[in-house]
């Protein structure tokens, strides 16, 4: 009879680790840990934990990142399309007010913020429709190569939700677990998300004016330097690219020289922080990136994301 016991216990267990649910030790230790800390029902977590639903989808997704697979010109047509520079310039006078509060308060172009509004969500228009539990419980548990930012992630949804009386099975975003017209993960929420319009509520789902504050804000924080250049293309190599990109070093007068020869020069920082060498069709596009250019990074770290935003926010500018 004990024999028997044990292997029906074995077969429930296997069939449980095969189903890939969240019944899992790990999981309640998570559990455990979140409810000591945080005050929080040891049994509401798990109920919680026991709705999430395993999604193959988003392994698969966060395994192989455009950033990671594309060019600079793949990637640029993809984020430098027509229809969002033309809806970019209709969210800019809808909410020009807002924008320029942005400007103000936190010293960020309005042009800039909506260029990140407009790279990773469309305006609002494509926020992802991921159920952000399944997401970053699937990753917390699931994806070992980041399972620890993803259980600090998992915890921060739990806390946001709490704090902001939200319910935690409705939110939407993306595979990631990034949420709201700019793509905040939890953690970013609960830090940098601002209640801009004043009523009460951070909705960075329905309200641009929280979404706009909350991503200057972020930018802000981050240490963005106020009409300070964000990046310069320069005419070829000229040595630089060779150098580390983790490095921070003096401009040198070989920089200046690479330097397109319109270029005002007198406005180049004195500091240049990560060499660009862009693969596009038939070669390369070198770029110097200043300090605003790493912040834009701590947004997402992906130099050719930060070159999206910066790009389409100058063309922006082109087009008034």
């Amino acid at each position: 009879m004990k024999i028997l016991i044990f292997f029906v216990l074995l077969v429930f267990c296997l069939e449980i680790l095969a189903e890939k649910n969240f019944r899992t030790p790990e999981a309640i230790q998570f559990a455990n840990d979140l409810s000591e800390k945080f005050q929080y029902k040891r049994s509401e977590i798990l109920r919680v934990l026991n709705s999430a639903n395993h999604r193959q989808i988003v392994i698969d997704n966060i395994s192989k990142p455009a950033e990671k697979t594309l060019s600079w010109g793949e990637y640029r047509d993809i984020f430098l399309d027509k229809a969002r520079l033309d809806n970019g310039k209709i969210f800019m006078k809808d909410n020009h007010l807002d924008l320029a509060r942005v400007e103000v308060d936190f010293g960020i172009p309005a042009e800039i913020v909506t260029a990140i509004i407009g790279v990773e969500t469309r305006y609002g228009k494509i926020m992802g429709s991921h159920p952000v539990l399944d997401s970053l419980a699937t990753l917390a548990f699931y994806y070992p190569p980041r399972s620890s930012f993803f259980k600090e992630e998992l915890k921060e949804l739990f806390l946001m939700t709490r704090e902001e009386n939200l319910n935690i099975d409705d939110l939407k975003g993306s595979y990631a677990g990034a949420m709201g017209m700019g793509q905040f993960i939890p953690s970013s929420f609960r830090r940098y998300a601002v209640d801009f319009d004043l009523d009460g509520n951070r909705n960075l789902w329905e309200q641009p004016s929280d979404s706009i504050g909350s991503v200057g804000n972020y930018l802000y924080e981050h240490g963005w330097r106020r009409e300070e250049l964000v990046a310069v293309e320069v005419d070829g190599d000229c040595g630089i690219f060779s150098i580390s990109d983790s490095m921070e070093f003096a401009v040198s007068n070989k920089l200046y020289d690479c330097l397109p020869k319109s270029s005002d020069r007198k406005n180049i920082p004195s500091r240049m922080v990560i060499p660009l060498k862009l693969a596009v069709p038939g070669g390369y596009k070198y770029w110097a990136g200043f300090w605003n250019f790493s912040v834009l990074m701590k947004y997402n770290r992906s130099d050719l994301y930060a070159m999206a935003v910066f790009q389409l926010s100058e063309a922006f500018k082109k087009s008034d």
